[in-house]
């Protein structure tokens, strides 16, 4: 009978062992879920956080990028606009001067065909005026010069030489090509200094 006693004695101080154990573990479970659930809100809360964080940047690397890229625009429309005025400037410098060298050389031309016009011309009417010297004989020159002097005296002078009837103007442009009659009558004469002997 001791044995059922102890027996039954063992039996109930497990079973209070195991109410305490129960009770133990049911208070156990309810701290470690209460603080899993708290764990859980604090990680979502800061999942949230980071999420409005992350979007937050996100929306700011948008706008940042978004400037950037405005400026880089911005930037390359001046930089363009810059060089295009500078490109213009070089080849408007550049028309001016190739047409200042261009009248330069017209001027430079014209100057020296006037130079060389003058002086084939004071040739020519030398070298003329010395072949008829060397060519007609004195006396035929001295005759034909008064008898040229004495039609003057006599006829009177007249605008164009080929309306005076004794000239051979007339004859000449008669016979002769309209270039070759335009190309001798150029030739100035005003200033001719050949030393006349009558």
């Amino acid at each position: 009978m001791f044995i059922l006693q102890l027996l039954v004695l063992q039996v109930m101080i497990f079973a209070g062992l195991a109410l305490a154990w129960r009770k133990l573990m049911a208070r156990h479970a309810t701290t470690a879920t209460a603080h899993l659930q708290g764990l859980s809100q604090d990680y979502l809360r800061k999942q949230d956080e980071l999420k409005k964080r992350l979007e937050e940047a996100e929306r700011h690397y948008q706008e940042q990028l978004v400037k950037a890229q405005e400026e880089a625009y911005q930037l390359k429309t001046q930089a363009n606009r810059e060089a295009e005025a500078a490109r213009q400037q070089i080849v408007d410098e550049a028309r001016q001067e190739a047409q200042r060298m261009v009248q330069q050389a017209i001027r430079a031309r014209e100057s020296m065909q006037q130079e060389l016009a003058q002086s084939l011309e004071t040739r020519a009417v030398a070298r003329a005026c010395e072949l008829l010297r060397t060519v007609l004989p004195e006396k035929l020159r001295e005759t034909t010069h008064v008898h040229w002097m004495e039609m003057l005296l006599k006829d009177g002078l007249v605008p164009v030489a080929n309306q005076y009837h004794w000239c051979s103007a007339a004859w000449f442009e008669r016979i002769t090509p309209p270039a070759t009659i335009q190309t001798i009558y150029s030739f100035k004469t005003d200033k001719v200094n050949v030393r006349d002997e009558f």
